[in-house]
C-alpha cells in the first residue's frame, strides 16, 4: 500500500533558500530515490539535515494514509454503518530523526555568534518538528519558547532528546484530551527530563504529571 506522490511543506522554504542551488539539486535527487525505493544517497552535511527532516515527515505522512486505508476498509467491510477509532500505535515504526548535530566545539574562544546561529538553528528545527507532529503553528522566534528549550540545551539535553520528547507525548496525549498539552511550555520545561526517560504510553497520565 504505497502513495505514488510526497509532499513538500511551504515551511521549508526558508530552509532550502539556506542551501545553494547544487545543495538543492542534489537533496531534490536524494528525495526522489528515497521515496522510490528507500535509498538514502551521501549527500553534504547542510543539505542532509533537511533531508532527514523531509524524510522523516515523509514517513508520517505515510503512516497516516496506510491508518486511513485500513479504517477505511474496515467501514466498508461494514456497509459504513460504525466509523474506526484512530489511535497512535504504541511503539509505531519511527525512523531515525535529523542526523546528529555537529559536537559543540569545547574552545572557549570559539566565535561567540556562530554559536548563537547554530542554537537558533536547532531552536528552529526543533518547533518546526514539533509543529509537523501536532499540526500547530508554533514560532521559534517567541522569547518564551526559546527560553525553555535553551534552557533545556544549556542542561546538557540534545536535539534527539527534543524530538524523543515529541514523539513519547505526542503518542501519549495526541488522541485524547491531553492533546492540548502538546505545546512548548509543556513539552520542554522543568519535567522535559522526566518525559524523555518514561517508559512509553498512549493511555495513562495524569495532570500532575505536566508543566503549568
Amino acid at each position: 500500500m504505497e502513495k505514488n506522490n510526497f509532499v513538500l511543506y511551504k515551511e521549508w522554504r526558508e530552509l532550502f533558500d539556506d542551501l545553494s542551488d547544487e545543495q538543492a539539486g542534489k537533496l531534490i535527487k536524494a528525495l526522489f530515490a528515497y521515496v522510490h525505493d528507500r535509498t538514502e544517497i551521501d549527500i553534504d552535511p547542510g543539505a542532509n539535515m533537511l533531508f532527514k527532516i523531509i524524510r522523516n515527515q515523509f514517513e508520517r505522512d505515510l503512516n497516516k494514509y496506510k491508518k486511513r486505508c485500513e479504517i477505511n476498509a474496515i467501514n466498508g467491510s461494514k456497509g459504513g454503518s460504525n466509523k474506526s477509532k484512530q489511535t497512535v500505535a504504541n511503539g509505531s515504526e519511527r525512523k531515525q530523526m535529523l542526523a546528529k548535530q555537529a559536537d559543540k566545539d569545547k574552545d572557549k574562544d570559539k566565535d561567540k555568534d556562530k554559536d548563537k546561529d547554530k542554537d537558533k538553528d536547532i531552536i528552529k528545527n526543533i518547533v518546526l518538528y514539533l509543529n509537523k507532529t501536532i499540526d500547530g503553528k508554533y514560532k521559534y522566534t517567541t522569547p518564551k519558547t526559546r527560553e525553555k528549550i535553551e534552557a533545556r540545551l544549556n542542561e546538557g539535553f540534545t536535539y534527539e532528546d527534543f524530538i524523543t520528547v515529541i514523539d513519547k507525548k505526542y503518542n501519549e496525549w495526541g488522541n485524547n484530551d491531553m492533546v492540548k498539552y502538546l505545546r512548548p511550555e509543556t513539552l520542554f520545561g522543568t519535567k522535559f527530563e522526566s518525559y524523555l526517560n518514561q517508559k512509553e504510553s498512549n493511555s495513562d497520565y495524569s495532570i500532575g504529571d505536566l508543566e503549568w
